[in-house]
């Protein structure tokens, strides 16, 4: 509220109520003083001083009473307002998703494909069973590498009796160096682990992935990056990558090295959900696990 509507408000409420009840008191007045004088003429002088003198003094009352108790009656009056308001956002609040962050997981995965005539296949499959990764046609196979895979994990987690389904939920994913001045790689979008990873050969990317996470808080892991123990480089992971590192998952353009990290992944959904969360990441090269912690 600005300072003239308070001032407004503050003088309606100082003279408009004690006027109108001055009012009504004069009138009742009237009533019973013309009662008098009709039973007693000879009172008509008091009378009539008195039939104006008490509406004014109660009025002056009124006034002075009114003019200091206005803004404390204003303030109710938004107290209350905010009150309700406050209420009917909660309700709101509560009635949405709450997206929160339920730690890490690092799962190692063990890659293989064909060999045929001294030549590598470029298509490599998830095996449903197992978890490893495996080449379409296994007439012969060859273990290429058993990298780890840094995993988010995040559920749709509010209080019981409260908060609906989160539809069509999509992540973003930013890398910047540790300032967050930089971008380290382009944006990518993210890739949830339990969906369908396109092959290569067979299937077209598919970079808008897209979920529905139930109001129980079950954890959805979130692929980050993918790391070989060999490797100084660890590499960020989504459905682009079997198109565009085919044989080994190294995608080149989604390279980070040596170095720490900070890691915005955006969750977006229906009905206006984002919720931004940030993190550390902290490559330390070969032989080193990756550190992976909320920016609190």
């Amino acid at each position: 509220m600005g300072k003239r509507q308070f001032y407004r408000i503050w003088l309606a409420k100082t003279f408009v109520k004690p006027l109108l009840f001055v009012g009504l008191f004069a009138g009742l007045l009237a009533i019973i003083f013309g009662a008098i004088i009709y039973y007693h003429p000879e009172w008509g002088g008091t009378v009539n001083f008195l039939l104006w003198s008490i509406p004014l003094g109660i009025f002056v009352a009124a006034i002075v009473v009114g003019f200091l108790l206005a803004p404390y009656y204003i303030h109710k009056e938004q107290e209350k307002k905010h009150d309700v308001i406050e209420s009917e956002l909660k309700q709101i609040k509560d009635a949405r998703p709450l997206i929160v962050y339920k730690g890490k997981e690092i799962v190692r995965v063990r890659f293989s494909e064909i060999t045929t005539n001294g030549h590598i296949s470029s298509s490599i499959f998830p095996n449903p069973k197992t978890g490893d990764y495996f080449a379409r046609n296994d007439e012969h196979t060859e273990i290429v590498g058993e990298p780890v895979f840094l995993h988010a994990l995040f559920a749709n987690d509010p209080e019981p009796g409260k908060g609906s389904d989160a539809h069509n939920v999509r992540v973003e994913i930013e890398f910047y160096n540790a300032e967050r001045t930089v971008l380290a790689i382009p944006q990518m979008a993210g890739r949830w682990a339990e969906t369908d990873q396109p092959g290569t050969l067979d299937y077209k990317a598919i970079t808008n992935d897209e979920i529905t996470m139930s109001a129980n808080g079950r954890p959805y892991k979130l692929d980050i990056v993918m790391k070989y123990d060999e490797d100084d480089e660890c590499y960020g992971h989504n459905n682009e990558t079997p198109s565009k590192a085919q044989s080994d998952f190294r995608d080149k353009d989604k390279k980070l090295g040596i170095g720490r990290y900070a890691v915005l992944i955006r969750v977006r959904g229906s009905n206006g959900l984002v919720e931004p969360f940030w993190f550390h990441l902290v490559n330390s090269g070969k032989g080193k696990p990756i550190e992976f912690t909320p920016i609190h």
